[in-house]
């Protein structure tokens, strides 16, 4: 589902988007990218189905069952886990190397990883750690004014973080809520970018309210008297 998002989904976007930008933007031409990658996300969904992988989700469920004791044995696990993706995650602020770059982008992403234990490991507090989280990943994404990976890391904790036992109206609700903000960023973000990058801002929460205000508050007034 992420491949396809990422790699079909979000490609046909930016191809229908029109306008050009120096670094976001698909340089392949649309038939020639679909033709390939269309069919290799497809040969990667029918690999992934034939190849025989251990079952996971009877793994999964036994740490979910497991009492509080038991489940602190992965502790380790994750406490590793969040280590690596915090130095990388700050290596890749202080190293300035386009090497490095991507593969301390990967690594940090363990963050997100250890996250998903730590639902479990500390069941009481999910919901704190998932609000932290997704406010971090946003203040991130707000920050350098690209929201993809805020919305990769939401759908990838949104998976982990809801128990079989969620009721229906609940995902429902929640998938309702991510599909607003989706909406707002995709509508103001190209201004939002405009202003960021282009001017010094020092309160960048501030100038995405102001803009979802305009955008969908504000109220023109016609000041011809004679319409």
């Amino acid at each position: 589902m992420l491949a396809a998002l990422q790699w079909i989904v979000g490609a046909k976007i930016s191809y229908e988007y029109g306008k050009i930008h120096y670094k976001y933007y698909m340089y392949v031409e649309e038939q020639i990218y679909m033709d390939l990658v269309v069919p290799a996300v497809l040969l990667l969904y029918l690999g992934l189905f034939m190849i025989k992988t251990p079952n996971f989700r009877i793994q999964l469920d036994e740490l979910v069952n497991f009492d509080l004791p038991s489940k602190m044995k992965f502790k380790r696990t994750a406490d590793v886990l969040m280590f690596l993706g915090l130095s990388a995650f700050f290596l890749g602020r202080v190293i300035s190397s386009p090497g490095l770059a991507f593969t301390l982008f990967i690594t940090g992403l363990l963050i997100y990883v250890s996250i998903g234990y730590y639902f479990f490991i500390y069941p009481a507090r999910r919901n704190l750690i998932m609000l932290v989280v997704l406010l971090f990943a946003f203040l991130q994404s707000l920050n350098i004014g690209v929201f993809h990976n805020f919305l990769l890391v939401g759908i990838f904790l949104f998976a982990v973080y809801v128990r079989k036992e969620t009721s229906f109206f609940t995902k429902l609700f929640i998938i309702s809520m991510a599909l607003l903000l989706i909406n707002v960023i995709q509508v103001i973000k190209q201004d939002y970018r405009d202003v960021i990058w282009k001017n010094s801002v020092d309160n960048k929460v501030e100038v995405f309210i102001d803009l979802i205000e305009e955008e969908y508050f504000s109220v023109n007034i016609d000041e011809d008297p004679a319409a």
